[in-house]
């Protein structure tokens, strides 16, 4: 009786291994298959918010909901604020407001990125002509250009056209160049720049740091100001070897009559320890947040 028993446990044993190797085999078969639909569903719904971005644009350009807001930008040697940068806001048809994060990518892949920037441009132009920059105590307004922008043949007429159109003064605009996507058409963004800048428009390099042709940049273009990236200032903090980078890169900058924004600002401890190491403008937080047109006049006017 016995060894039948132990004969009876060792088969029951055995069939119990094959049924939780099946078991096993089934729920990884199902978890996989949920996981399957899980996967198509986001991607649907990722498809659908691209269809949604592309048809929000498309709709926010034709109905004039491409509007601007500008975020202060505040001299260290003159101890106020004496620029802005302007910023491409979207307003959907419900007044909320869509950030560049959640447009800007897809319309430079679309092409819509130059109908935005011509839109961001104008209106900044008629900002400065409709208020003054010298009433509102500004030198200049800080205008984003996207590399596929600045590429395009017809830059140079088209911005000439518009500042004529609005009666503004080509100094009282500094074009942030954004290096967001990989120049293919060298020689037109370089005769552009050269154009604008003899016209008297001043150029930015913005986000240094970031990107892999920024030194060729500082060379080949004539700038008058850099722009370091949020992300170098905040390793600034938390690294020994930024902490000797960010100087020496300001250092490098005023060698060459570079003047340096150092973007992201949010604390007071940061605001003073960056015009410490000779940081000439501050932006960011700690200054303020970019402000409506509304809003931004009434902060100036403080």
């Amino acid at each position: 009786m016995v060894i039948i028993f132990l004969l009876s446990l060792f088969l029951y044993e055995k069939i119990f291994i094959q049924y939780y190797k099946i078991y096993i085999i089934l729920n990884t078969y199902f978890v996989f298959k949920i996981k399957i639909k899980e996967y198509f569903k986001m991607l649907q719904v990722t498809q659908k918010q691209n269809k949604i971005s592309k048809k929000e644009i498309l709709s926010a350009i034709k109905e004039n909901r491409v509007i601007i807001y500008l975020q202060p930008i505040y001299s260290t040697k003159l101890k106020r604020i004496t620029s802005a940068e302007v910023l491409a806001r979207i307003s959907d048809k419900k007044g909320n407001i869509i950030y560049p994060a959640d447009f800007i990518n897809y319309a430079e892949k679309t092409g819509l990125i130059h109908k935005i920037e011509s839109i961001v441009f104008t209106k900044a132009c008629e900002f400065i002509s409709t208020n003054g920059l010298k009433t509102l105590g500004l030198d200049y307004l800080e205008i984003n250009l996207s590399v596929k922008k600045g590429e395009s043949v017809k830059l140079f007429k088209e911005y000439y056209e518009i500042i004529n159109k609005y009666n503004v003064s080509p100094k009282e605009l500094n074009l942030e160049i954004t290096e967001t996507s990989i120049i293919t058409k060298r020689n037109i963004l370089l005769n552009n720049i050269i154009n604008l800048k003899n016209f008297g428009i001043n150029f930015s390099l913005d986000d240094y740091g970031t990107g892999e042709s920024n030194l060729n940049y500082i060379i080949d273009m004539p700038l008058s100001i850099i722009k370091i990236d949020k992300s170098i200032m905040d390793n600034y903090f938390n690294n020994d070897k930024a902490r000797i980078i960010l100087p020496n890169i300001i250092k490098m900058a005023h060698n060459i009559n570079l003047k340096v924004v150092i973007e992201g600002i949010e604390t007071e401890e940061q605001f003073y320890e960056m015009i410490k190491i000779g940081a000439d403008y501050i932006q960011g937080y700690y200054i303020a947040k970019p402000l409506n047109e509304e809003e931004f006049i009434k902060f100036i006017n403080l």
